[in-house]
């Protein structure tokens, strides 16, 4: 719009979530990923922190769309 570009992405919990599930939903995987942005660690590392955490709580990470 007005020659800008956008891109979004939200999880949405549908219907009663446990607690643990909405530790994952509040952003904590993402602060988890962000914290292993650091000299010296690959994307690959990023992914990791994530994926563990996620795991942690009973959710995932889509593993398809990657190599």
């Amino acid at each position: 719009m007005n020659g800008y570009y956008g891109d979004h992405a939200y999880t949405f919990a549908v219907g009663e979530i446990s607690e643990d599930r909405k530790k994952t939903h509040r952003g904590y995987s993402l602060s988890r990923g962000i914290y292993s942005c650091r000299i010296g660690n690959c994307t690959g590392d990023i992914g990791y922190a994530i994926h563990n955490y996620a795991e942690k709580y009973g959710s995932g990470v889509v593993i398809e769309y990657t190599d």
